[in-house]
């Protein structure tokens, strides 16, 4: 838990906290709640070329001998 001071309501200190939605700051006095977003990460990935699933098979390529 951090403290930081300064409630945007009551100006009150705040408390940092977290749990599985993410982290926020918790007002003492009045319960007042102040979301912290991380930055997010961008991928460039292109479309079309990463495809999921299997593989076709490939049966004419073979070649029995």
């Amino acid at each position: 838990m951090t403290e930081s001071k300064g409630c945007s309501r009551c100006g009150a200190r705040m408390f940092g906290n977290w749990d599985m939605y993410g982290e926020y700051l918790e007002c003492v006095q009045c319960g007042h709640l102040i979301n912290l977003e991380k930055p997010r990460l961008e991928i460039d990935v292109q479309k079309g070329r990463l495809k999921p699933g299997r593989p076709k098979k490939r049966g004419s390529e073979r070649t029995v001998a």
